[in-house]
């Protein structure tokens, strides 16, 4: 019977369109195709190409089906992408402790920040969230080099100790987080005060969990970027190269041999644990973007 009902709805909203609003809607379902097409279209024509011979890549077609499909370049890949001494599973490790651990602590210190300068008043509150705003305009990359003397001054380069430097507090997370503090009510703070409960209480127990899809999103898209990433590996952590860093130097290494189905192989291999997350968390994503927080 619902079906019925929306199928009735769905007719009449048809009729009352014009002609005109029809032609529109059509153009932009296409447009939205083709736009979907072409993001879809790059990762079958790496799978694709993953399987062929490195002579056949080369000399056939580049959109061209492999003749026989090479599925050990996967295992292959397992094996010949490495950097140094670090092997394939060793640079997936360093990823995953490097992603999640700094994404971790600088989520939570932007959610401290932010909840203490939207939840309590004192003076230079508002400087502080003007400030960052401000800072937000400079380029982080003309501080690389001062960056990089801190942490060798600091005795943390190239250890995973400098983990530490990612408890800032401020920035893109800070501002959204904020925008979810203060839409919360401060009522269920003051109940909680009333029955004796602490600060801490107040932030971890009641406040946070309050704000936890937004923060669940901030990690998930903060993970992604950071799992892509390879020019930090490469310039703080020499040693703990990346999975991303150590197919960027692998590309980079493979002019002579020009084993490309090997390495899209390992591009590939790469992409698996992003569309998992993603496909696993897509709709805490949307649902965090729909309810409005992540619009400020």
């Amino acid at each position: 019977m619902k079906n019925i009902f929306k199928k009735e709805k769905d007719r009449n909203i048809l009729d009352i369109r014009t002609r005109g609003q029809n032609t529109v809607f059509i153009i932009v379902f296409i447009l939205f195709t083709l736009y979907a097409l072409s993001l879809i279209v790059p990762f079958i024509w790496l799978f694709m190409s993953s399987l062929k011979k490195p002579f056949e890549f080369i000399r056939s077609d580049v959109f061209a089906l492999p003749e026989q499909p090479q599925f050990v370049n996967f295992i292959t890949a397992f094996k010949e992408l490495k950097y140094k001494k670090v092997g394939f599973f060793r640079m997936v490790f360093n990823s995953l402790w490097m992603t999640i651990g700094s994404n971790l602590i600088y989520l939570i210190c932007s959610s401290m920040t932010s909840y203490c300068i939207a939840k309590y008043k004192f003076k230079g509150r508002n400087f502080l969230y003007a400030l960052t705003i401000f800072l937000m305009v400079f380029p982080i990359s003309g501080s690389l080099a001062a960056d990089v003397k801190l942490r060798i001054n600091l005795n943390i380069y190239d250890s995973p100790l400098q983990l530490v430097v990612c408890a800032g507090g401020f920035g893109s997370a800070f501002l959204i987080l904020y925008a979810f503090f203060q839409g919360v009510s401060w009522h269920y703070a003051e109940a909680a005060m009333i029955d004796g409960a602490s600060h801490d209480f107040v932030f971890w127990k009641i406040m946070m969990p309050q704000v936890m899809p937004a923060f669940l999103t901030l990690f998930i898209t903060s993970f992604i970027g950071g799992w892509n990433d390879y020019m930090t590996s490469i310039v703080y952590y020499p040693s703990f190269p990346t999975l991303a860093a150590g197919l960027y130097l692998y590309e980079s290494s493979m002019e002579s041999q020009s084993n490309y189905p090997v390495y899209f192989a390992g591009l590939f291999i790469s992409m698996i644990p992003i569309f998992a997350i993603f496909i696993a968390f897509q709709d805490t994503i949307m649902t965090s973007v729909s309810i409005g927080g992540l619009k400020g």
